[in-house]
């Protein structure tokens, strides 16, 4: 189980295809994986709902951070390149 305590930065991208590549590649390679998902538009609460979403690049609305285990980063990286 991967846990704030256990686990490190892998990659963070704002492509669903590269994340899609990252975690696709840590599957076949039986290396667990954490993806966070962020919606950096949001900006904190005051996001769409009230600004609109007029003149927002949609190729970056949303931020991927993924995390492997410690013990795994290495061959992650590796596995990922």
């Amino acid at each position: 189980m991967i846990t704030i305590f256990n686990r490190k930065e892998l990659r963070i991208t704002y492509s669903l295809l590269e994340r899609q590549r990252i975690c696709d590649a840590l599957n076949n390679h039986n290396i667990p994986y954490y993806t966070k998902v962020f919606n950096p538009s949001n900006g904190g609460g005051m996001g769409r709902g009230r600004q609109g979403s007029f003149g927002l690049n949609t190729q970056v609305m949303y931020e991927y951070t993924i995390y492997v285990k410690k013990a795994d980063y290495e061959l992650a990286r590796h596995v990922i390149e």
